[in-house]
């Protein structure tokens, strides 16, 4: 047996016996399921249904036009890659894993100068001089319309992305 590999599906069972379809748009590696999780306060989940080794790609979606972390895991999730850490887990090997804030607009956090590269150059370079110009207003975070707001910084991303032209 391979010690290296990981099954996802014991680890963390579903809860119930609810279902949620997977988005055609996602291209699956492996065999995954959505579900509830058994981790409390864990909410929904993507769960493994077959043993992968650790670091194996298990889906990927293409042409994703944006995405944004909530701001409950702003700092604790890399707006890159999304490899996340709290107290209900992490979703990455590293024994080191950490994550540093853009320092520029203080609310982009990375795990690694790979990620904060390639986030700079496929949409950060657009949105961080609006973030950090909205964070000069008001930089106690104490407004409606602060960037750490998901609905926020997904407003400002895409307007960011489409004022460059990119959407």
């Amino acid at each position: 047996a391979d010690t290296s590999a990981i099954n996802m599906a014991v680890i963390a069972p579903l809860a119930s016996t609810t279902q949620y379809e997977i988005p055609s748009r996602v291209n699956c590696a492996v065999a995954l399921q959505l579900g509830a999780s058994n981790i409390p306060g864990a909410g929904r989940g993507i769960f493994v249904l077959q043993s992968v080794t650790q670091g194996a790609l298990l889906f990927e979606v293409p042409n994703v036009l944006y995405s944004v972390t909530t701001k409950e895991c702003i700092e604790t999730t890399c707006d890159n890659c999304f490899a996340h850490k709290s107290s209900h887990g992490k979703t990455d090997p590293r024994p080191d894993l950490a994550f540093d804030a853009c320092e520029a607009c203080k609310v982009a956090y990375y795990c690694s100068d790979v990620c904060k590269t390639a986030a700079w150059d496929a949409y950060h370079q657009f949105e961080c001089p609006n973030i950090a110009t909205i964070i000069s207003t008001d930089p106690e975070g104490v407004g409606k319309a602060h960037p750490r707001s998901e609905d926020i910084r997904t407003i400002v991303r895409i307007l960011s992305l489409k004022d460059a032209g990119k959407i």
